[in-house]
């Protein structure tokens, strides 16, 4: 069945039951109504044709005012007030497209609802069975699903008496969110939709979802018995925490600043406080006592990428997984009930915000509304290049490493045989010290080590290089090096060597094949 628009389709006794006697109408899942419901504007419609028919109804104050086809009244008219009002709340889930206030013989407002739907797809074989919409508010330490699967057009209260829930949830901010396994997540709030105060209308919040090809992994491949702490590897060991602070920007004197704020230094590192108080003389050395007024220590949040240092507010522990690994891990503890803050803190997984995002096959994570940067440590080397940081100063350019080239040497079967095998790359000309002269220079990887080693039986062996922060002697970074790798055995392999070039790429192959070595001789 569908949503009734219709007021044809309401029958009373059937559809629709007024007790005058309680004063309370009722919906019944019968005849023509379903779990799709009926929408406020007809129960309305319907209600006056009844009235207008039944002489017995006549005899009571009508029980409802519209003031647009998607607000109304109960146990108002306008101009008298009475106990008219939906009998349960089985009942006001059945109303859709629409939001009231009920109100009571003494013209005091009992209740409020705001009709909350949803546009966009979310998948449901049936309104019982499907994926759910959730909602919470924003003083909420708690999430709620919606009544019925799929697309939500659903009455939720924001308002209620000392006798109907005591509690006012109107000048909150509500989030309406839709987070399953292996699905995109989406979510939406008031504030997002130009919503400041709750009132009894109708709100409509761009939300959906789709298949996320990024995270195909059941939550058993994550959590084996399913008791909400991660237990399988790589993602046992995954972690994110939250760090409480503020970032202030740069250290200001003769400011006051309060407990756990965060200041950058003249420096560049970024410092936290855990007393506050008004600043005096100066941020050479912030940590040694160079504020006279506050005591400062290094901020745990901060992280360098590049020569700069940035601060951030969330850091998650990838474990020297892939990308793809590391975001699996967070969407699945997005829709925990639980605690995820690794930290001194408290987190409550669905009540979380997004924390990162697929953008093709780059990595991107989101700072969050209270401006919080996220960073992830012990990422996968490989997937350098694919990875983007939002942090606490996120201003619309992401923060990137320097690009990381990568490749492997490969060597063959002469060489790999030679116990005594060795390689070694060396610059062409690195500003000016050039190969077989006493300056040559061997190429340094990304982490500063030299780029040389015993091949011990290895048929391939990887390397990287920092293309975008490489200046070994002068070197112009961003440039294409050109490198020459020398190999050397004793007993299966000649001496061989040969030119090429690292450019900005992954994927880079450099074979080496050594001639058989046939003239060594040691005897002793």
């Amino acid at each position: 069945m569908a949503l009734i628009t219709d007021p044809d389709q309401l029958n009373q006794g059937t559809e629709v039951t007024y007790d005058t006697a309680a004063l309370t109408m009722a919906l019944s899942l019968a005849g023509n109504l379903s779990e799709d419901g009926v929408t406020g504007q007809c129960l309305y419609s319907f209600s006056k044709e009844e009235w207008l028919s039944d002489a017995n109804l006549i005899k009571y104050t009508f029980p409802m005012l519209a003031i647009t086809p998607e607000q109304f009244e109960f146990g108002s008219n306008g101009s008298k007030f009475s106990d008219w009002k939906p009998l349960d709340d089985a009942t006001r889930k059945l109303i859709r497209t629409a939001g009231w206030r009920e109100y009571d013989n003494t013209a005091s407002n009992l209740r409020e609802y705001v009709g909350v739907i949803t546009l966009g797809a979310i998948d449901a074989a049936s309104k019982t069975s499907g994926d759910r919409v959730k909602y919470a508010f924003a003083n909420d330490n708690t999430t709620t699903d919606m009544t019925y699967a799929g697309p939500a057009n659903e009455a939720v209260q924001i308002y209620g008496d000392a006798a109907n829930g005591n509690f006012d949830k109107r000048s909150e901010v509500m989030t309406v969110y839709v987070r399953e396994e292996n699905k995109t997540y989406g979510s939406a709030t008031t504030t997002s939709i130009g919503t400041t105060t709750l009132t009894y209308n109708v709100q409509r919040f761009p939300l959906s979802e789709g298949t996320d090809l990024k995270a195909d992994v059941a939550d058993t491949g994550i959590d084996a018995d399913s008791n909400g702490t991660a237990d399988v590897a790589p993602y046992d060991v995954m972690s994110i925490t939250y760090i409480e602070h503020a970032n202030q920007g740069d250290w200001a004197d003769a400011t006051a600043y309060a407990a756990n704020d965060v200041v950058k230094g003249s420096d560049g590192r970024w410092y936290i406080t855990a007393a506050g108080g008004t600043s005096a003389g100066d941020s050479t050395d912030l940590a040694g006592g160079s504020d006279t007024g506050i005591s400062w220590v290094s901020f745990t949040g901060e992280r360098q990428i590049g020569t700069d240092w940035y601060a951030f507010g969330v850091i998650i522990d990838g474990n020297n997984a892939a990308a793809e690994e590391i975001y699996e891990f967070v969407q699945w503890s997005l829709r925990q009930s639980g605690d995820i803050d690794a930290g001194t803190g408290t987190q409550v997984g669905l009540l979380a915000e997004d924390l990162m995002l697929f953008v093709g096959d780059t990595l991107r994570t989101l700072r969050q509304s209270d401006g919080d940067g996220v960073f992830i440590d012990n990422f996968n080397t490989n997937d350098t290049n694919r990875l983007e940081f939002q942090d606490d100063n996120y201003a619309g350019a992401a923060r990137t490493f320097p690009f990381r080239s990568a490749g492997n040497i490969t060597f063959n079967t002469n060489i790999v045989n030679d116990t005594d095998a060795r390689y070694w790359m060396f610059f062409k000309d690195a500003g000016g010290n050039l190969i077989d002269t006493a300056n040559a220079i061997i190429v340094q990887d990304d982490a500063g080590s030299d780029i040389t080693g015993l091949v011990t039986g290895q048929a391939s062996i990887s390397f990287d290089f920092d293309f975008d922060g490489n200046v070994q002697g002068g070197r112009s970074s961003g440039s294409n090096a050109i490198v020459v790798i020398r190999v050397m055995g004793l007993n299966t392999t000649q001496y061989v060597e040969a030119e090429f070039t690292i450019s900005r790429a992954t994927g880079l192959n450099f074979p080496m094949t050594g001639v058989l070595e046939r003239n060594y001789l040691n005897a002793a």
